[in-house]
C-alpha cells in the first residue's frame, strides 16, 4: 500500500510539472507576440504621425474616410447638434433638408443617422417631409413611426419641428394635403356678390368633398338660370 501511494504522489508531481510547463509556454508565446505588436506599432506611429500633421498643413479639412466617399461617390455632410435634449437650430436643419433634397432630385437615397437614430435624425427626417413631401408633423411622424417604431423625440425637438413646419406654411398654419382645393372669391365670381371690392381675391381651404358637391350646385344653377333666361325671351306665340 505504502509503495502505491508513493507512486500516485510520483504520478500527479509529473503532471503537475508537465501542466506547469505548458502554461509557462504558452505565457511565453503570449508575451512575445505582445512585444511583436507593440514594437510594430511604436516603428509605424511616428512615420504615420508625421504623415498626418504634414497632410492636415496642406489640406487642414483632410478626412481618412473622404478617400471612402470619393470612391463611391458619396457625399458626407456633418450637422453638428448637441446629444439627448437638444435640438438643431433652423439653419442646420435648413442645411440638412436642402442637402436631402438635392440627393432625391439627382435620384439618390440619403442615409440620416445620429447616435441612436431615435431623435436628432427623426426631427431633420420630419422637417424634409414637412418642406418637400407637405406632411404635417404627426403625419409624417405616424410614416416614420411605422418605419422605425423605436424612434423618440424630446420636447425640444418637438417644438422645433412644429415650429419650422409653421415657418414653411405661415400663411394656412398646416400644408395643403390630397383631399383639399384651393378656391378663391375669382373662381367664385358670377354666381355671388359678397362686396362691391371684388379685385381682393381671398384664399379658402375646404375639402375635397364638399367642393365637387358646391360645383355641381352651382354648375346646376348656371344650367337653370341659362334656361330661364331663353324662356322668357321667346315671344309670345297668339293663337290664331
Amino acid at each position: 500500500m505504502t509503495t502505491q501511494k508513493e507512486d500516485d504522489l510520483v504520478v500527479n508531481d509529473i503532471e503537475k510539472w508537465n501542466l506547469k510547463k505548458t502554461q509557462k509556454k504558452i505565457i511565453i508565446k503570449i508575451d512575445a507576440k505582445k512585444v511583436l505588436i507593440g514594437a510594430g506599432a511604436r516603428i509605424f506611429f511616428y512615420p504615420t504621425l508625421l504623415y498626418n500633421v504634414l497632410r492636415y498643413k496642406i489640406e487642414s479639412d483632410f478626412r481618412w474616410w473622404d478617400q471612402v466617399d470619393q470612391a463611391h461617390e458619396m457625399e458626407h455632410l456633418i450637422v453638428p447638434i448637441r446629444d439627448y435634449l437638444y435640438a438643431p437650430s433652423f439653419d442646420d436643419i435648413n442645411r440638412a433638408v436642402d442637402f436631402i433634397h438635392h440627393n432625391a432630385a439627382c435620384g439618390r437615397a440619403t442615409y440620416v443617422h445620429c447616435k441612436a437614430g431615435r431623435g436628432r435624425s427623426t426631427t431633420v427626417a420630419l422637417c424634409y417631409m414637412v418642406k418637400y413631401k407637405q406632411m404635417t408633423p404627426s403625419t409624417a411622424m405616424e410614416v416614420i413611426r411605422a418605419k422605425r417604431p423605436r424612434v423618440l423625440l424630446t420636447s425640444m425637438q418637438a417644438k422645433a419641428v412644429q415650429q419650422y413646419y409653421s415657418t414653411c406654411f405661415p400663411d394656412t398654419g398646416h400644408s395643403p394635403s390630397s383631399n383639399e382645393v384651393l378656391v378663391t372669391l375669382a373662381d367664385l365670381e358670377g354666381y355671388k356678390e359678397t362686396s362691391d371690392d371684388t379685385s381682393r381675391t381671398k384664399e379658402v381651404f375646404i375639402p375635397k368633398a364638399v367642393a365637387t358637391s358646391l360645383s355641381s350646385l352651382l354648375s346646376s344653377l348656371t344650367i337653370a338660370c341659362s334656361c330661364v333666361s331663353i324662356r322668357t325671351q321667346q315671344p309670345k306665340q297668339t293663337a290664331c
